[in-house]
């Protein structure tokens, strides 16, 4: 049948196929690159440890040796299409949190390196520009701006002290485990877009999700979560 187009994600074109064999995403990336081929070839590697570890994943499907693709100019990934959704931090209970914290620490188990510097840049953000350009545009919301570029001032710096301050340690990610990468089939998460799949501080994404799953993509921290 006509492949159907499956909307969301912004490197990549994504379509449903229907074939005699089954039912597939088709996950195309446009043009290929020597970057994009040696980029897939390292994350592919990372994914047979994932594998090896039984992280809950939808993995592409391998031909001839590999999950990336190449027809003519052409790159892409085929994976079983799978029925699923993903939820929001506030659609989620407990109980489905906890299986979040379970696959985190699994992953991170996994590997790990012990590094001379953090990864994480520290921020440099120029607000009182922000402010002037919000200002030259004639946008509504330079008052309210104006009122929290202090706080904006104080939490860049904090950040930029909170990452100097975490332990020089490494270990494998998922690194984009926000709500939407995360599939749920008959209560049981399915990772989605591992193409950021690397190492990472377990320090940095252990506060990054705390926050993502408490709700604050929605502006509603849930603090009991």
């Amino acid at each position: 049948t006509k492949p159907t187009r499956i909307y969301g994600g912004f490197l990549h074109f994504s379509y449903k196929l229907k074939t005699d064999k089954g039912q597939y995403m088709i996950k195309c990336f446009g043009n290929v690159s020597q970057t994009l081929i040696k980029s897939s070839l390292q994350k592919e590697k990372l994914e047979e440890l994932f594998k090896h570890s039984k992280i809950p994943a939808i993995y592409p499907l391998s031909f001839n040796g590999q999950g990336l693709q190449v027809v003519g100019d052409e790159a892409f990934y085929v994976f079983p299409f799978i029925s699923a959704r993903s939820l929001k931090a506030s659609e989620m209970s407990l109980d489905e949190l906890r299986k979040i914290a379970i696959i985190t620490a699994k992953m991170h188990s996994i590997d790990y390196k012990i590094v001379p510097d953090i990864i994480q840049k520290p921020l440099s953000i120029d607000w009182d520009n922000y402010l002037k350009l919000s200002n030259a545009l004639g946008y509504k919301l330079q008052s309210k701006l104006s009122k929290v570029i202090p706080v904006l001032k104080e939490l860049t710096s904090e950040y930029n002290k909170a990452i100097e301050m975490m332990p020089r340690v490494l270990v494998l990610s998922h690194n984009d485990m926000d709500c939407k990468n995360v599939l749920w089939l008959n209560g049981t998460p399915m990772l989605i877009d591992l193409e950021c799949i690397g190492y990472n501080s377990p320090y940095y994404e252990a506060y990054k999700y705390a926050l993502v799953y408490a709700g604050y993509e929605e502006g509603n921290i849930d603090v009991e979560k």
